[in-house]
């Protein structure tokens, strides 16, 4: 019984006193102890509670507000796709887009190079044979144009005999607006026009410019270069067309005659 009570005031946190050895100690002891035991969950409650009382809590406030910020994050990620969309589904379906592959057509060509001998008409030979013989040369059209998408624009490639080069088309919504892009040698200014695509130039020693349509019937892509020589004197402006047909619909040797001499 003395070690009953030895472990039973262990246990309560007490001393244990000389008088525990007689039997009314030993009872008294149980009974403190027993008092003692009861009531410690207590003093364990109250000795965790404060640090309890210490942890990070959140009012209801913080959490509607955590709420209503999600939320409009979440609308605005979902808005700015949609606009994203339709910008990206109207560049899409624009008539210009893709690979374009000149379609050779004897009757063109042979009206390039007439309309090059009227225009050097009122030359001497010399300058007339040395002019022609550039003329001819730097007047060849590419054979090949690309128009690709470059982020909110298109970017025109073009590549044949006398190199590739590349350009941004900033498209503009409105009729007849333009975009100019200047180099250190050229101005090049972009403007709509109904269904045509219009590119106007300008070098130090000539100017003119390029009209792009595409017939909605043939798929055909029109190309009409106007150029007027300022380097010499003399020249009569010049102007000539060429045909283009997408690179999925004609083979990039293709060799052949077109009927549509139609005009731009």
């Amino acid at each position: 019984m003395k070690i009953l009570a030895a472990v039973v005031a262990l246990l309560a946190g007490d001393q244990l006193p000389e008088a525990l050895a007689d039997r009314d100690g030993q009872i008294s002891g149980r009974q403190e102890g027993r008092r003692d035991h009861l009531s410690r969950p207590t003093d364990l409650i109250k000795r965790v509670a404060p640090e309890t009382r210490r942890s990070p809590s959140i009012s209801p406030p913080e959490v509607l507000r955590g709420l209503l910020i999600l939320m409009v994050a979440a609308l605005l990620s979902f808005a700015h796709p949609l606009t994203a969309s339709a910008e990206s589904t109207e560049l899409d379906s624009d008539p210009f887009l893709g690979r374009w592959v000149r379609t050779e057509n004897r009757a063109l060509e042979s009206d390039r190079l007439e309309r090059l001998e009227h225009a050097l008409s009122g030359l001497n030979w010399l300058t007339r044979k040395t002019a022609g013989s550039v003329l001819k040369r730097t007047t060849t059209p590419p054979d090949r144009i690309v128009f690709v998408r470059d982020g909110a624009h298109l970017k025109q490639i073009v590549s044949g005999r006398n190199g590739e080069t590349s350009r941004v088309v900033r498209l503009q919504p409105a009729t007849a607006a333009s975009s100019t892009e200047t180099s250190t040698d050229a101005t090049f200014s972009w403007r709509r026009v109904e269904m045509k695509l219009i590119l106007d130039w300008k070098r130090h020693q000539a100017n003119g410019k390029n009209t792009y349509h595409v017939d909605p019937a043939s798929g055909i892509l029109h190309v009409t270069r106007e150029l007027q020589v300022t380097a010499i004197e003399g020249i009569d402006p010049i102007r000539f067309r060429s045909q283009y047909r997408r690179a999925d619909t004609a083979a990039e040797n293709e060799v052949g005659e077109s009927s549509d001499t139609s005009q731009d």
